[in-house]
């Protein structure tokens, strides 16, 4: 190859980089809100993410949705675990209002009854646990 046709294709793929990352760049900025996903409990430690006290240490498929306007406590959270439910820091109780996003990771339909943890709320859906707070 030329060199020319290498300063071409360097470019051409620096550009193509440049641009995907300021999709995702420009997505946070449009909604307002950060997506993160981890294969496991300590994947989120080792990027120094803090997961709510009740996501079991055995919990793997994270995915968390935060919001990135004013004080950021809304969040929406999902992951599995092999730890049966209820989980020790929650109690069993009617699951009250929305979550505060929506995403393409999040059923459709709530349940009425669910977990609560804190501030946050939680239900089980084919084998994954999702919970929000707002």
């Amino acid at each position: 190859m030329t060199f020319r046709r290498v300063f071409l294709a360097v470019s051409a793929a620096t550009l193509a980089v440049g641009a995907l990352s300021g999709c995702a760049v420009m997505d946070a900025v449009a909604t307002k809100e950060r997506e993160r996903v981890f294969a496991t409990h300590g994947d989120a430690a080792a990027d120094e993410v803090v997961l709510p006290a009740f996501v079991p240490e055995d919990s793997t498929s994270i995915r968390m949705r935060t919001s990135t306007a004013g004080n950021g406590t809304a969040e929406l959270v999902r992951f599995t675990t092999a730890q049966a439910l209820p989980l020790p820091e929650c109690e069993p109780g009617a699951l009250q209002g929305d979550p505060p996003f929506d995403t393409t990771w999040w059923p459709a339909d709530l349940p009425n009854d669910g977990l609560l943890c804190a501030d946050w709320q939680l239900f089980e859906r084919n084998g994954a646990v999702y919970g929000w707070t707002s």
